[in-house]
């Protein structure tokens, strides 16, 4: 760790370090953590009869930095006609495919509880863990 000659130094060198971590690691373990709830809320919820699925989950989880402090982790998956996929899997409206259009899967919620997850403490876990990596010592 480098020498500091005050505390205003100091301040800024920790803050760059909190947003730098932000952005690599806890953007990274929260992508992760939303395509572990596709995986576990949507697709173990429900067995396509009619097509196999060949999304890739990570590819289209994104994160986007708000300001040094914040980040926004989104899903941008489109249909073939521009359907908002997350929002139909999240509120189970708007389904337009399948052999029988009055079946309704029903709501999959990925998205509430992958912010469950970082609000009940995820994100404070991804965040020591990022900030461990960079030679800092946190309270558990």
């Amino acid at each position: 760790m480098p020498d500091f000659k005050d505390l205003k130094s100091l301040e800024a060198y920790l803050k760059k370090q909190v947003s730098e971590s932000l952005q690599t690691d806890v953007a990274s373990d929260s992508r992760l953590l939303m395509s572990e709830h596709v995986q576990k809320d949507v697709y173990e919820a429900y067995k396509p009869r009619d097509y196999i699925r060949t999304f890739e989950t990570m590819a289209d989880v994104k994160t986007t930095p708000i300001d040094d402090n914040t980040i926004e982790l989104s899903d941008s998956r489109r249909g073939e006609n521009g359907e908002n996929i997350p929002y139909i899997l999240e509120y189970g409206k708007g389904y337009t495919w399948g052999s029988n259009l009055d079946e309704r899967i029903g709501p999959r919620p990925f998205v509430a509880k992958t912010y469950e997850d970082l609000a009940k403490g995820k994100a404070e876990l991804f965040m020591k863990n990022a900030l461990k990596k960079r030679g800092f010592k946190t309270m558990d």
